[in-house]
């Protein structure tokens, strides 16, 4: 199942339909869904005394991961949909520190917001 899903996650990325990156997010969150419920007990039972420390900073990263995943398509969106300037759409989607705003976007989106914005409504 684990490497289905990462099998498509390679065809979604390669032929890239319409709204693909809501496949792919999907496929991402599958993934790491997987590796914490069919592997993480695995890994952990050899050290059972640092399990819970261990599960605790798999939470915070999972927690940090999804939250960013979910603002950044929040931008996303309303960097294709509204005419609101990026100063605004940051200050509304809680991201304060734009250094790091704009390298996680360019990651993720393969541009800079204002190339996506050019790119999207042409």
């Amino acid at each position: 199942m684990f490497k289905e899903t990462l099998i498509q996650m390679q065809i979604a990325n390669d032929i890239r339909p319409e709204g693909y990156i809501l496949r792919f997010n999907s496929l991402l969150f599958e993934v790491l869904f997987q590796l914490y419920h069919n592997f993480s007990v695995k890994v952990f039972q050899a050290n059972l005394s640092h399990k819970t420390k261990d599960l605790n900073r798999l939470n915070n990263v999972l927690s940090y991961t999804n939250q960013n995943e979910v603002r950044l398509s929040h931008i996303y969106q309303d960097l294709i949909t509204t005419n609101d300037t990026l100063q605004n759409i940051l200050e509304r989607h809680g991201f304060t520190n734009y250094k790091l705003f704009r390298r996680m976007f360019s990651q993720r989106f393969q541009g800079s917001p204002s190339q996506i914005r050019k790119r999207l409504r042409k």
